[in-house]
């Protein structure tokens, strides 16, 4: 299993041969800045605040797609993206086991976006049950943290499952055709699969494991242009106010819209987490390093981290 996190003690290396000189340096701004995101769209996004605050300054906004944690963080170390939009404690957690230099800037989703979830016909009734049975689930990633969780939970260890890494792209063909018993996902994902596709059922959710996903940029970002940093944050505040301002209809018909998807996906989602723009508090902390513990412990990363160490609460206030 330790060769499962080979990324994490090679990562520092190979990234430090990719990197570039990245976006300006100390005094000079640069002409763009880059955001990391995950899913189809964002309300920052869409409604372009940031490419609004930023037009002043004369610097351009470009956004870079992609389906997961770890390949951002990959990026960010890289000096390929500046900002990520918005991603779990767990690529977090292993990027600081790696070494990589970032700083968390706030907490942007609050709630339990992961769930075990097999076929809505599964003869499988908890997550023991998985002994000996293939999961899908993309490593790395909150979701592969609540895998790891339920297991010990269960009494159950990486050894007693199959464990097969797919993003998500390749993680639902998967479960539709069968090749495996349980997909391991986070939303909308998941949401899709209950609530639309209809062929899947929950058969554990992370109660007691509450995720928090952060916003992200480079140390060196936040050092060398931290007012940059700041209207970063306050274009994520106008952000999160718009979402607040509506009603809950309308917030259903606005998740549904920007992430193309569903209604029923959307009202989903928003039952298991929400939107927030928070400072990284002391829980927020504790429950990073309980997640570094998990997996230490079930799947050998290199150290127990102490996310303090990366918070940077110069921008998120109460």
């Amino acid at each position: 299993m330790r060769r499962n996190l080979a990324w994490i003690l090679m990562l520092p290396f190979v990234l430090s041969l990719l990197a570039g000189c990245g976006a300006g340096s100390k005094g000079q701004p640069p002409t763009e800045v880059r955001v990391g995101y995950q899913r189809k769209t964002n309300l920052l996004k869409e409604q372009r605040l940031l490419e609004k605050a930023y037009e002043k300054q004369g610097i351009q906004v470009k956004w870079v797609s992609f389906q997961s944690g770890p390949p951002m963080f990959e990026a960010l170390a890289g000096g390929h993206i500046d900002f990520i939009y918005d991603l779990s404690l767990t690529p977090a957690i292993t990027a600081q086991a790696a070494g990589i230099d970032f700083k968390a800037i706030g907490v942007v989703t609050e709630g339990a976006t992961s769930a075990i979830l097999v076929k809505r016909n599964s003869p499988l009734g908890s997550v023991a049950d998985l002994k000996g049975k293939k999961v899908a689930v993309a490593k790395g990633t909150s979701s592969w943290a609540f895998l790891l969780y339920a297991l010990q939970k269960a009494n159950l260890t990486l050894d007693d499952v199959q464990v097969v890494n797919l993003q998500p792209a390749d993680g639902r063909p998967a479960f539709a055709t069968g090749a495996v018993a349980a997909w391991v996902v986070w939303e909308p994902f998941r949401s899709i699969q209950e609530a639309e596709v209809g062929d899947a059922r929950a058969l554990a959710v992370p109660e007691g494991f509450p995720d928090y996903y952060v916003t992200v940029t480079s140390t060196k970002f936040a050092r060398d242009h931290a007012d940059l940093v700041q209207t970063y944050v306050n274009a994520r505040t106008e952000e999160l106010a718009y979402f607040n301002g509506l009603s809950a209809q309308e917030q259903v018909a606005t998740f549904a819209r920007i992430y193309a998807t569903n209604p029923k996906v959307a009202a989903a989602w928003l039952s298991h987490a929400a939107p927030v723009l928070k400072p990284i508090t002391a829980d927020v902390v504790a429950r990073a390093n309980g997640i570094s513990d998990v997996l230490k412990q079930i799947a050998h990363l290199p150290h127990i981290t102490d996310f303090a160490k990366v918070v940077d609460d110069r921008f998120v206030k109460p």
